[in-house]
């Protein structure tokens, strides 16, 4: 190889580890807000719990009765809904479930089994097979193993993007008109408790 092709050759891997860094650090991005939303409905789960604890502990009356009915009805259907928010979080993006691998097409069969992550054969890694499989690659299938990892984290990182944002646009509109429905029974519960 030339040497000017040597320097391409060379500025296309560097280009390509900096993309699969850059992606990586997306996909950390996307991790640490689908926990950050975790946090927030655990925090509002525990928020309505406090409250309901202290509804339950005013004494009531016969026509308070159906306003605290509603009130915990509602809060447990508020929590029921965050708990579905709460699975949705960690089974799509927390810890999806796919292989990446299945949705690359094209792939010459030679890289399925990337040499980057070697998979164990009987819970054992074979150093000799590892090293020898390294050996044998040629530059050219670097630098295919490169793109093949890029594409593969690429499609990950879409995959948590696409999830967290409907989880965040579908799920979390909701969440907040109930939220506010909520808050707007807890004030009539108030005016009635206060009334007496």
């Amino acid at each position: 190889m030339e040497e000017k092709d040597k320097d391409l050759y060379e500025l296309k891997l560097e280009m390509l580890k900096d993309a699969i860094k850059d992606t990586q650090s997306i996909i950390s991005m996307l991790d640490l807000k689908a926990r950050f939303l975790l946090a927030v409905n655990l925090a509002i789960i525990a928020g309505i719990l406090l409250i309901m604890r202290q509804i339950l502990t005013f004494p009531i009356s016969d026509n308070e009765f159906l306003c605290t009915f509603i009130m915990e009805t509602f809060s447990i259907f508020i929590i029921t809904y965050n708990i579905i928010i709460i699975y949705k979080l960690i089974y799509y993006i927390i810890n999806p479930r796919n292989n990446p691998l299945k949705q690359i097409s094209n792939v010459d069969p030679k890289y399925k089994e990337s040499p980057f992550f070697p998979i164990p054969e009987n819970n054992c890694f074979d150093f000799s097979k590892f090293k020898n499989k390294l050996e044998n690659f040629s530059e050219d299938d670097i630098k295919n193993i490169y793109i093949l990892e890029l594409l593969k984290i690429s499609y990950i990182r879409h995959t948590k993007l696409v999830n967290l944002n409907e989880i965040i646009y579908k799920h979390f509109k909701y969440l907040i008109v109930l939220l506010v429905i909520f808050f707007l029974f807890l004030l009539v519960f108030i005016v009635f408790i206060l009334k007496d």
